[in-house]
């Protein structure tokens, strides 16, 4: 029998020789088909493949696990192989991979546990760490529970772990292969497209639309319109009524020959039908050239216009976005932006005959659109229905469409399934009765399409109807993936999807969505609005992935889930606008809902959603306590993009519920949330006592992921107010029981925080290591390069910047800021772009670059409501002064800045300090330099002490008095030296 250990390393080679290819695949999948969770989990079990491999405790444990994680990989491979919706995984799979998520998180915690080398420290931890081995195992088996595992034998030979893995990984390929000319492949491509950083031919060319097939009739508009752009860079409006072929004649001037020599690559389609801000229209426009959502995307697409070659860009179905009066300023201000690109050629198409103000439309005007002359509306019929009719019966039907596009392509479809003698007996019964109602000649498209509902084709099918009806309240549409997973009570839905469409009722789009054209949808909830249980269950479908989404927000990854709430963006405010109304029996359910949307809104960059606006006046009719203390809570997270104007009677309001609710967790998160507001806006004495009260609440009640959230307020209170030493213990406190409850985030969160505490007490060598700990985590949830990650990258530069190695620093926030800026990570990127400043002041950068640095971080920071980053803002300013040679100017400016400051926000204070105590840059009195050094003592800021003690250097040496002069500069050169501080090493 060979010894244990050997079995032991042989289990380790076997597992790591499985993972392997496990992994590689997993990989393949994330890339290709964008699961939500994939890629955390793949990053964590890497990690742990190299931890397990260094454990000196419960080896053997950990191997099981790492045997178990292998089989469950493989049954999530195996369930998109499986899938019969393109690979495309529910959203309780969802849920399900995001807890195997947070299993292989807390795996990861125990396995990194099992590395400690201090046997005192394993003897203390052993009840912990058996707890921790538990949740493990409960973690596992609620997995292979989730996906059906019951066979939990792992293969020992070698060569048929190769082969199972070989087998698993061709069949991914093919699957992969497959979706090439499927839908849902065609969806992620587009996405994978819109989210691409590069605008090239293939991305460009593969949001377009096609040609027009049949189109007859505009010769003359296209003509005129081609020969604008020969003369100059135009801007045309397409005007005319619903139905009348407008979508259609810019599609065949996109592709019109002349165009595409012209433009070649740069031609860009928006449709606008599914935005309804001018904010949702950037974001559209910008995803279309590869620019990712944010609050700027505006002023992005302005740049990236002016920087690219010319460019035609058409938005189609523009009065959708223009129309409302509340929208209409800021849609026009876009246009306005966009088209003082003097490149940039604009097409837009909207129903009606007025043009958007503030452009200056190219002359003379193209007419709006008119009905087609006879031989183009007969052609047309006759490409569709074919010519085996005579040319009285066509001539009869025509009549009945006033030769419109739509209403002609409507009847051409029902006289090709059921001829031009039954569409004209139905054609009489109806006539009667619109004429008995005293209707127009509009009335023909209503009646092209009552008839077209009434095809036997739609009849075959009972719940056409039904689907219809609900596509007129979605302008995204709906993609194959939702209609089978929504769980619509409705039979063989993708045949009624087959049949809307073969009647022209509804079409695909280029990202394969299910739509129905505007006049279609206008008609429908006006004549068969939707049904209330059939939008119930499309709102329980949605609810679903937005409660994955705020589930697992922070700590993970979650693009994919990202991008199928963002496809439906409109069609979730359309149903929760419907829903948010006193007599739905559902509002409870839409008002929590429209919480979690407006998080996702606010997350994914879309922007505070004013549907919240609509909450308070009908919150009243639940009596619901816990669901009305919910949206205050959520009103305190949102403060930083809508303003609250009475917070402490918001407050107040939210405390009268706390006798009726239960929910202890909800009433943690409320004081935290309010901790954080006045934190934000620097009442550091009302911040400090939420924070301990929510504290007390979440001990009393054992809530250890709160109690980490209070404590991570609580050490940034104390860092804000230079508190650093007491900042650190809270820090780290909060870090350890998130490692209680594996939570990575929170604990890289914990990790940031005792950073930059360290860094103010001048322990440099910890703030890095911290640092380094916290991206590693972070790494793990699939998080690196979101918002904690560049404010821990901010804290490196600071340490980097207060050891004088400015060429570091500087090159730091030039790393960070285009990845900010990309997600719109606008308090981040004002910091950096100030200490882009700071360092300017100090390399010997020039005024108009400190300048420019300055300009551009102070709106951001008025934005976002940082009262702190604009008073940073004014220091840096002050400083510019000082160092142009204005010394009294800047003194009286600095005192002002100090007496604002002071109580409020430490590190102005400081800051302050240091200016008004340096004999080189102020001329106030020496008294300064001895507060400065009492207050650096008394923060116990080391960098501070030394630069205090050169400064009374030089005081003395003014004074004549060498000896005490040299000697604290001595003291000073001994600790800079120290603390590996170059700069002032090198004034002597």
């Amino acid at each position: 029998m060979p010894p244990r250990n050997d079995v032991t390393q042989l289990r380790l080679k076997n597992i790591a020789a499985c993972l392997d290819p496990t992994l590689t695949t997993l990989g393949l999948i994330s890339d290709t088909l964008d699961t939500p969770f994939l890629r955390p989990i793949s990053n964590t079990v890497s990690s742990l493949l190299t931890a397990v491999q260094n454990v000196r405790q419960n080896k053997a444990e950990c191997i099981g696990m790492m045997e178990h994680i292998h089989k469950l990989l493989y049954s999530i491979i195996c369930l998109h192989i499986s899938s019969d919706t393109g690979a495309e995984l529910s959203p309780s799979n969802l849920q399900h991979l995001g807890k195997f998520t947070e299993t292989l998180h807390k795996i990861y915690t125990f396995v990194e546990a099992q590395q400690e080398k201090s046997r005192i420290k394993q003897f203390f931890r052993q009840s912990e760490m058996a707890a921790s081995l538990k949740d493990c195992h409960a973690g596992l088996a609620q997995a292979f529970e989730a996906f059906k595992i019951r066979d939990v034998d792992i293969l020992s030979d070698a060569a048929a772990m190769k082969d199972h893995a070989w087998r698993t990984h061709q069949e991914v390929l093919e699957l992969i292969s497959t979706l090439s000319d499927t839908e849902s492949f065609d969806r992620r491509s587009s996405i994978s497209g819109v989210l691409s950083n590069s605008f090239n031919s293939t991305n460009s060319l593969s949001l377009l639309p096609s040609e027009p097939k049949i189109f007859h009739g505009r010769e003359s508009e296209i003509s005129d319109i081609v020969q604008m752009f020969g003369h100059t860079i135009p801007k045309i409006a397409i005007l005319g009524p619903g139905g009348m072929g407008k979508t259609s004649l810019a599609k065949a001037v996109l592709h019109h020959p002349e165009i595409t020599i012209q433009y070649n690559h740069h031609r860009i389609f928006v449709a606008c039908n599914s935005v309804s801000s001018s904010a949702q229209l950037s974001a559209l426009i910008g995803s279309h050239i590869g620019l990712k959502p944010g609050k700027d995307v505006a002023q992005q697409l302005v740049r990236y216009f002016a920087d690219c070659p010319p460019v035609l860009l058409i938005l189609d179905n523009f009065e959708t976005v223009w129309e409302p009066m509340e929208t209409r300023c800021g849609v026009e201000s876009l246009l306005s932006s966009l088209t003082s690109v003097d490149h940039l050629a604009l097409i837009i198409t909207m129903r009606g005959a007025e043009r958007p103000r503030q452009v200056q439309w190219t002359r003379p005007y193209l007419a709006p659109l008119k009905p087609l002359m006879q031989d183009a509306a007969r052609q047309t019929f006759m490409d569709i229905a074919d010519d085996g009719y005579s040319d009285e019966d066509i001539a009869k039907i025509l009549l009945l469409t006033d030769n419109m596009p739509l209403a002609i392509d409507l009847i051409a479809h029902l006289v090709d399934c059921e001829g031009i003698p039954g569409v004209l007996d139905r054609w009489e019964t109806e006539r009667t009765k619109l004429l008995s109602d005293g209707l127009d000649k509009r009335s023909n498209l209503d009646l092209s399409i009552s008839l077209s509902l009434e095809s036997p084709r739609l009849k075959s099918q009972p719940h056409c109807h039904d689907l219809l009806s609900l596509l007129s309240l979605l302008p995204d549409g709906l993609s194959d993936v939702e209609l089978l997973q929504s769980g619509l009570p409705l039979n063989n839905i993708l045949a009624c999807k087959a049949a809307l469409i073969c009647t022209s009722l509804a079409y695909t789009d280029d990202r394969k969505r299910l739509k129905a054209l505007v006049p279609i949808r206008e008609y429908m909830l006006k004549r068969h609005p939707p049904r209330a249980h059939l939008l119930q269950c499309l709102h329980n479908y949605f609810h679903h992935l937005l409660q994955v989404f705020e589930s697992y927000r922070g700590k993970a990854s979650n693009p994919g889930i990202v991008a199928r709430i963002s496809s439906n963006l409109s069609n979730i405010q359309h149903i929760l606008s419907n829903g948010l109304n006193g007599d739905n029996p559902h509002l409870v359910e839409a008002i929590y809902s429209t919480c979690l949307f407006s998080s996702f809104s606010r997350m994914a960059g879309h922007g505070y959603s004013p549907l919240m606006d609509s909450i308070p006046h009908v919150i009243l009719h639940t009596n619901d306590r816990t669901l009305q203390l919910y949206f205050i809570t959520h009103r305190f997270e949102t403060h930083s993009d809508s303003p609250i104007f009475n917070p402490q009677q918001l407050v107040e309001r939210a405390l009268d519920h706390f006798p009726y609710v239960e929910d202890s967790d909800l009433k943690c998160k409320f004081y935290n949330n309010v901790a954080n507001y006045y934190r934000f806006h620097n009442d550091d004495i009302r911040a400090m006592e939420y924070v301990q009260t929510g504290l007390s609440l979440a001990r009393s009640t054992g809530n250890t992921t709160r109690q980490s959230d209070l404590l991570y307020n609580l050490a940034h209170i104390e860092c804000q107010t230079c508190n650093y030493s007491a900042g650190s213990i809270h820090a780290y406190e909060s870090q350890r029981l998130a490692k209680v409850s594996s939570d990575l985030y929170r604990e890289a969160a914990g990790l940031k925080i005792e950073s930059s505490c360290c860094c103010g007490l001048g322990h440099y060598g910890q703030s890095i290591t911290s640092s380094k700990r916290a991206r590693d985590l972070l790494r793990l949830c699939g998080l690196s390069g979101g918002g904690l990650d560049h404010a821990v990258l901010n804290t490196r530069a600071e340490v980097h910047y207060l050891k004088s190695e400015y060429g570091e620093a500087a090159a730091l926030h030039r790393q960070m800021l285009p990845d900010i800026s990309d997600k719109s990570d606008r308090t981040n990127q004002a910091i950096s772009l100030l200490n882009m400043a700071t360092i300017g002041l100090e390399s010997g950068d020039s005024k108009h670059t400190v300048q420019q640095y300055i300009a551009t971080a102070r709106p951001l920071f008025a934005e976002v409501g940082y009262e702190s980053g604009l008073m940073y803002c004014d220091m840096a300013e002050r400083t510019l002064v000082m160092r142009e040679g204005d010394t009294a100017g800047a003194d009286a400016l600095i005192h002002k800045s100090l007496q604002v400051a002071w109580g409020k926000e430490g590190t102005v204070v400081e800051y302050c300090l240091e200016k008004l105590g340096d004999l080189n840059l102020s001329r106030a009195p020496s008294t300064w330099t001895v507060t400065f050094l009492a207050h650096a003592i008394k923060m116990k800021q080391k960098l501070r002490i030394l630069k205090a003690l050169q400064f009374l250097g030089d005081v003395f040496l003014v004074e004549g008095d060498n000896p005490t002069a040299y000697g604290l500069f001595t003291v000073a050169l001994e600790g800079f030296t120290q603390m590996d501080v170059h700069r002032h090493r090198a004034e002597w």
